[in-house]
């Protein structure tokens, strides 16, 4: 979504619909495992970077259109420390 919208879920202007909330949990989820894993600074890059456990798609793209059963693969992956 683009940062306006993001900006009138803050100031609550706007409300998210069942799937955007959905998305935002799994999305929380995900970034709290990572957290166990690797630097919060090498999260962003790693939700927006090409994959090669998840056929060199990013894991944010990959949470968006498949869900997070998708994303685990490489974050198993990631956590055994493999390389594709």
């Amino acid at each position: 979504v683009s940062e306006s919208i993001i900006d009138e879920w803050l100031e609550g202007e706007s409300q998210l619909n069942d799937e955007q909330a959905k998305l935002m949990l799994n999305l929380k989820y995900l970034t709290e495992v990572l957290e166990f894993h690797i630097f919060p600074d090498q999260i962003r890059q790693w939700l927006v970077g090409n994959n090669p456990h998840l056929k060199f798609a990013s894991p944010i793209d990959v949470l968006a259109l498949k869900g997070m059963l998708a994303v685990l693969p490489a974050v198993e992956a990631l956590i055994d420390g493999s390389i594709a």
